[in-house]
C-alpha cells in the first residue's frame, strides 16, 4: 500500500529518537561520546552501548557521578571503531580525524585495546573490548583518517 512504508519509517524514527533520549536521560548514553546502536534481525528492542562502559584505566579516578563517560574533558573525544575477525587475526578500524602513526599510541591490556591519538588540541581515546591477542603481532597504520590495527589471537 502507498504510504505504508513511510508510516513504518516514521514510527521507527520516533522509536529511535525516544530510545536515545531515554538513554541520555538515564546516563546510559552520553551526548558527547561515541556510542553504538545495534538492531539485529530487524527485531526490537534496540541495544545501546556506551563505548566507554567498563573503562578502568583513565576513568576510575576522574568519574563524577556513576557514568564512566563523564570523565571525559571537553578536549577529549571518543571515536567510531569496527572490529573484524579474519581467521586467527583481529582487525580493528578506528576513524580518528587527523591521526597518523606519529601522533597515535596503541596498547593492549588483557581484553582491552587502548587507542590514544593527539592530532592537535583534541585528545582522542577509546578502549576497545577484544579477545586476548599476541602483543608481539600488533601492527597499525593510518590512511585517510582511518587507523587499521591488526594482531593475532592468543
Amino acid at each position: 500500500m502507498p504510504g505504508e512504508n513511510e508510516d513504518n519509517r516514521d514510527e521507527l524514527y520516533e522509536f529511535i529518537r525516544d530510545t536515545i533520549e531515554s538513554a541520555i536521560k538515564s546516563g546510559k548514553m552520553p551526548s558527547k561520546v561515541g556510542f553504538s546502536i545495534t538492531i539485529t534481525g530487524g527485531s526490537l528492542p534496540v541495544n545501546i552501548e556506551n563505548s566507554r562502559d567498563g573503562c578502568s584505566r583513565d576513568c576510575e579516578n576522574n568519574i563524577e557521578g556513576d557514568s564512566p563517560a563523564k570523565a571525559l574533558s571537553e578536549t577529549e573525544r571518543g571515536f567510531h571503531t569496527e572490529i573484524h575477525k579474519n581467521g586467527d587475526e583481529i582487525i580493528v578500524y578506528a576513524e580518528i580525524p587527523g591521526a597518523d602513526n606519529s601522533n597515535t599510541a596503541v596498547s593492549l591490556d588483557g581484553e582491552n585495546m587502548i587507542i590514544t591519538s593527539l592530532p592537535e588540541e583534541t585528545k582522542y581515546q577509546e578502549i576497545v573490548k577484544i579477545p586476548p591477542l599476541k602483543k608481539e603481532t600488533l601492527k597499525f597504520r593510518s590512511r585517510n583518517g582511518v587507523l587499521e590495527l591488526s594482531a593475532r589471537l592468543q
